[in-house]
């Protein structure tokens, strides 16, 4: 029994090393990657569990650790260096959107004018057309009475 419980502790011993040289080794390769560490990332890198990270506080601390030196490290842009590069971006395009909807809108008022225009014309040919009509029916009209023809004699 005494050497079962000794192979599980030298088992369980050699684990957690192989697990915490992992984690190491998972460390320093997303570092030199400047790639994002966090206690998800190291732990899929590594190949073991997130709640083997959290649960050794050295690991955990030196994560968090790393985590905000590079937050630290990272350089933001100083209201001096890109921000006017931005603020100009946008107000040239605020100046060539400002031009469009100027030119939409003259296209707009135009295309209004031109349709009250074709509705005029519309609505002038709508009365031509039954002014027609009925001429055209009294014309029927008028040749169905048959009237006599009048015959003039000149002398």
């Amino acid at each position: 029994m005494q050497d079962r419980l000794t192979g599980l502790r030298t088992h369980s011993a050699e684990k957690h090393k192989s697990a915490l040289s992992k984690i190491e080794k998972a460390l320093c390769e997303m570092e030199h990657a400047n790639e994002v560490i966090t206690f998800n990332s190291v732990a899929q890198r590594a190949g073991v569990a997130r709640s083997t990270l959290y649960c050794n506080p050295q690991i955990a601390q030196h994560i968090r650790q790393m985590q905000s030196h590079k937050e630290d490290t990272e350089k933001v842009p100083g209201p001096s260096e890109k921000i006017p590069d931005d603020i100009t971006v946008l107000l040239e395009t605020l100046d060539k959107q400002k031009a469009q909807i100027s030119k939409m809108a003259t296209t707009i008022r135009q295309l209004r004018e031109d349709k009250k225009t074709l509705e005029e014309q519309k609505r002038l040919l709508i009365a031509q057309l039954v002014e027609m009509e009925e001429l055209r029916e009294e014309n029927q009209r008028l040749r169905s009475q048959k009237t006599p023809t009048l015959t003039i004699q000149t002398v």
